[in-house]
């Protein structure tokens, strides 16, 4: 009997410290990202790690509610952090909030972005982290298809969120565009896409917002005639 004792009590402790050393253990591995998420949650592993330890010998409803709690802090962001069960039109805004508290001390960096997805399809999201070596910025990307009533409601989300409207390719011989505006218009227009070059949207329409950082292109682009909808910060 003792000697399954001590067994049990070896397998309880390698799990504790196995659970502890996950949540220390993810700060390393995102470089960074969500770091407004994962100190904490490195420092709760380790805190957990020490505090099962004092507690052996204790009552076992204590450590076993410390466990379940643990793990479920653990499995929460790390679904949060890698997109688990977040990457849909119904999770959207939380995604959004999600990704904005956890990465920036603005959390409203995305605050121009629609307050909802319209009825879509072919939804992807692409949330690129600040990460230490990588993309210091981080970006966000998301595209769609929708109909004509998403097309009126992505305009007028942004004209409530104070966005530049133009249209594209912009009639320089009207004399409404001067060539710097132009090449801005291209430049906005071209580099939504680069994360997925072998994806493009011929946009017909474009609203520009002002910008939050430098070489930063917030800007939603639209089709309306195929109903493509590109979203880009």
């Amino acid at each position: 009997m003792r000697a399954d004792n001590k067994t049990n009590k070896k397998l309880v402790s390698g799990f504790d410290r196995l659970i502890g050393g996950l949540m220390i253990a993810l700060l390393f591995v995102l470089f960074g990202a969500y770091s407004r998420f994962t100190i904490p949650l490195a420092l709760s592993g380790a805190a957990y790690i020490i505090i099962q330890k004092r507690l052996d010998g204790r009552p076992k409803a204590l450590t076993i509610i410390l466990r379940v709690l643990a793990v479920l802090e653990f499995a929460l962001l790390f679904c949060i952090v890698f997109g688990i069960g977040l990457d849909t039109p119904q999770r959207y805004t939380l995604r959004n909030k999600l990704y904005s508290v956890g990465n920036y001390s603005d959390s409203e960096v995305l605050a121009f972005f629609p307050d909802e997805i319209p009825q879509c399809d072919d939804y992807k999201a692409r949330y690129g982290c600040p990460m230490v070596g990588q993309d210091a910025r981080g970006y966000v990307n998301i595209s769609f298809t929708t109909d004509s009533e998403g097309i009126a409601y992505i305009r007028q989300q942004a004209e409530a969120h104070g966005g530049e409207h133009y249209f594209y390719p912009p009639d320089n011989k009207a004399g409404n565009y001067d060539e710097e505006l132009i090449s801005r218009l291209d430049s906005y227009v071209n580099y939504p896409t680069l994360y997925e070059k072998d994806e493009s949207v011929n946009v017909t329409e474009l609203y520009i917002f002002p910008e939050t950082r430098s070489r930063r292109k917030s800007c939603y682009l639209i089709n309306t005639e195929t109903g493509q909808v590109v979203l880009n910060w």
